[in-house]
Formats: structure tokens, C-alpha cells, sequence
């Protein structure tokens, strides 16, 4: 072996796991004497790749991108079940369909929690429901091979419209020792969302069609620094941002805000609107809730109430009166009943 190593060139020999001193000594008496072989200088072959042309395909409008353009649209989030048994959310997007509803949000493990996966659940509704989906879509728990994965996945499944995020960290869930992936920022996640549109991965090869994601992000309107949410949104858009859905309100000024901001551009707003069930519901989601600000006077009507039933009955005259408001200066609402409330969703809109 040591004599035909050097004949073909090698002027380093030796042994690896498996050989012993006697071994290396044998391969020192077989090739002593033996001067090293003359290197060959190989010369480089550069290959002259031309850059794949990037096509530019007309992204086809989404049916509830179409809605939109035509009206204002309704859509209510669902948070996926911590099982197997979705019926109870299958029932209640049939009922929001039948209420005149246009799509079914579905959330994406909200506060890092263990459930089924957003795109099982979505699948699931579309099919069983028959009703338009807008899937959250997440950065946390992928990396880039699976976010590509499941993306294509979703769209072949039919489900078109997707909300890009960040993801709530593993920290603040019931698995904080998970691992967070974040592969990506959001901006990457947009970016890579926009590239299937034109027909291409990130990488930029090329796919055998492409998509029409019709893609929105999130904006926290109580930030408190709001010219840098905007810097934010402002980016997010220049990679290919066609809508923006906001924390839920419970303060109009704010919306009005980021509505004069995008006025005069295609850019529509879709407005989170979230029922309150009680006073200690509302200082928790002031308080504990990353994202959403409940003003003063609110939290302190609802501390002079008294029972359940008027406080419930608060919650959805101030849904209502923000579901007025959205329609003045954004495009579309989004209701989030909290804790399978569902059935207030009719209060809400009629």
C-alpha cells in the first residue's frame, strides 16, 4: 500500500484507528529511501456561470386580496387546539362564514405554547369549513429548509394569504428550555415569501411555478416608539409587503396614525379588535401581553363592574365601538375571541 501510494504521487504516508506502531513501521521499510515525488500543478478550470435571469411574474390577487380592493373584509383568529380534536373550530368558522366572515386567521403557537401546528389546523378548516385562511406564519421554530418546506406546502394545500412574524420566544412558553431557531428575521421571512412570488427559493433557484402569496405583517401601533415601528413597516414593505394587520385596539388614534402614514398607498390595514371579558383579563393583557395597551379609563370601567355577564357585555359594546372606528380608517378587522368565546363574534359585527 505504501509503495503505491508514493508511485501514484502521495509523499505523506500513514496509519489512522485500526493500525498499530508495528504497522507504521512497516510502511517506513517499505518506502525508505525513496525521495518525495515531484508535485503536478493542476491549473484551475474556471467555469463562467451566467446569473439565472430573474423572471417577473404577475402575482395573481388572492380572493381575499380581491375582497379587500372591493370592501371592507371581517376575519376572526383561531388558535390552534392542544390536541387532535379541532371540531370545535371547525364549527365556529362555519358559523363565521355563515355570519358573512371572509377568512379565518389562524395563529401560530401564540406565546411559544405547545399545539397543533398552525398549517395542520388551516388545512383543516379550509377543507371542512370551506372558508378563505390567512396563516400566521412564524420564524421561531423552522429553519430554512422547513419554512421553504411548508410554505410550498401551504400553497399547494390552497391556503394563499400569509401573516409574516417573528414568533413569540421559547422562553415565554411552557417549553422555555426549547430551542428558538430564527433562522431569519422577519424581514428575511418577507423577503423569502416575495422571492416564491417571483419564482425562485432564497437561494435563487428557480421553482417549477410560481406562488401568489398575498403577504402581511404585524404592527404594534403601542410601541413606544412608533417612528421606529413605521422604519420597520417601511422595510417589511420594500421586501414585498402587501398588508399590515395591527395589535388589537383599544385606542383609534393610534390606527388613524399609521393610517395617514399609508395613505395613498396600496398598502391595506387590516385592525385586531379583541373583546375584554373582565377586569382582571384587562390587566393582564395590559400588563402582561407584549404588544397591547389598554387605556386607563378602560381598565377602570371595568373595575367598577360588578359581574361576569356586564362585563362581558362591556367587552363587546367596546368591540363594537372599535369595529366602528376600523371601518373609517383601515380596510378590514380581524376578531379575536379570547378563550372560545366565539359566540360574541355575532354581537360583535351585527
Amino acid at each position: 500500500f505504501a509503495r503505491r501510494a508514493h508511485s501514484a504521487g502521495i509523499n505523506i504516508v500513514g496509519g489512522c484507528c485500526g493500525t498499530t506502531p508495528e504497522h507504521i513501521r512497516a510502511m517506513a521499510e517499505a518506502v525508505g529511501g525513496r525521495r518525495p515525488r515531484k508535485r503536478k500543478i493542476v491549473p484551475g478550470i474556471k467555469v463562467a456561470e451566467k446569473p439565472q435571469p430573474v423572471r417577473r411574474y404577475p402575482r395573481a390577487k388572492t380572493s381575499l386580496e380581491k375582497k379587500i380592493s372591493a370592501g371592507f373584509v371581517l376575519t376572526m383568529e383561531l388558535d390552534p387546539p392542544r390536541g387532535i380534536d379541532a371540531s370545535k373550530l371547525v364549527q365556529a368558522a362555519r358559523m363565521f362564514k355563515e355570519l358573512g366572515g371572509d377568512a379565518v386567521n389562524v395563529s401560530d403557537l401564540p406565546m411559544a405554547r405547545m399545539r397543533m401546528s398552525a398549517l395542520g389546523l388551516a388545512s383543516v378548516i379550509r377543507l371542512r369549513a370551506g372558508i378563505d385562511i390567512v396563516l400566521h406564519f412564524t420564524a421561531r421554530d423552522r429553519n430554512l429548509i422547513a419554512m421553504q418546506s411548508d410554505l410550498l406546502s401551504a400553497y399547494a394545500m390552497g391556503i394563499d394569504n400569509i401573516l409574516a412574524l417573528r414568533g413569540d420566544p421559547p422562553a415565554v412558553g411552557d417549553y422555555p428550555f426549547a430551542t428558538g431557531v430564527f433562522d431569519i428575521s422577519t424581514f428575511g421571512l418577507v423577503k423569502l415569501i416575495s422571492s416564491f412570488n417571483e419564482g425562485r427559493d432564497l437561494l435563487g433557484n428557480p421553482l417549477d411555478m410560481p406562488t401568489s402569496f398575498f403577504i402581511g405583517v404585524g404592527f404594534n401601533q403601542n410601541s413606544n416608539n412608533f417612528e421606529h415601528e413605521l422604519e420597520r413597516l417601511e422595510k417589511k414593505i420594500q421586501m414585498g409587503a402587501h398588508f399590515v394587520q395591527t395589535q388589537p385596539m383599544f385606542d383609534p388614534a393610534k390606527i388613524e396614525r399609521l393610517a395617514s402614514h399609508l395613505r395613498g398607498r396600496n398598502i391595506p390595514i387590516i385592525v385586531s379588535i379583541m373583546p375584554l371579558i373582565s377586569a382582571r383579563n384587562a390587566e393582564f393583557l395590559h400588563n402582561e401581553v407584549p404588544g397591547i395597551s389598554i387605556p386607563t379609563p378602560i381598565r377602570e370601567k371595568f373595575e367598577r363592574i360588578t359581574s361576569r355577564e356586564k362585563a362581558l357585555e362591556e367587552g363587546i359594546a367596546i368591540a363594537r365601538d372599535m369595529l366602528s372606528a376600523a371601518r373609517e380608517i383601515a380596510q378590514g378587522a380581524c376578531i379575536m375571541p379570547q378563550l372560545g368565546r366565539y359566540s360574541v363574534v355575532e354581537r360583535i359585527i351585527y
